[in-house]
């Protein structure tokens, strides 16, 4: 089963990410997400496993409680390239991050964010460097 849903910003003050429920065990849809991303020329460049972070800077129970999570910082160079022309502080939204959590039920989540908050239809959400 995959389910896709966009924010509702009726229910958030603020829409910015998209959503996507794979119904893979989180380690594979850690690497379908890879995948993917590859697939749109997007490589990866910064990483964070949340639950390894909160083990070694806080303790244990923040690492069971924050479960499996990881930030993967994906580029498109030539995307990117076309940023900071069409709109100087998009740099503040690169990389453009990706995670993947175990949610509800421990089912592996995908969110990217849109970086559409608060931008209105800018020259990113046309051409620049969202993660798609």
């Amino acid at each position: 089963m995959i389910e896709v849903r966009h924010d509702d910003p009726k229910e958030n003050a603020m829409t910015y990410t998209h959503h996507l429920t794979l119904d893979q065990p989180y380690a594979q849809a850690v690497e379908s997400v890879r995948a993917a991303l590859s697939e749109q020329g997007f490589g990866i460049i910064t990483e964070i496993d949340m639950r390894a972070t909160f083990a070694k800077k806080l303790d244990a129970d923040a690492a069971e409680e924050i479960g499996d999570y990881i930030i993967l910082g994906a580029c498109n160079p030539s995307l990117a390239r076309r940023a900071p022309a069409a709109e100087p502080q998009l740099g503040a939204l690169l990389p453009c991050n990706v995670i993947v959590r175990a949610g509800g039920r421990r089912r592996p989540q995908h969110r990217r964010g849109d970086g559409s908050e608060g931008h209105g239809p800018s020259q990113r959400q046309r051409s620049g460097p969202d993660c798609r």
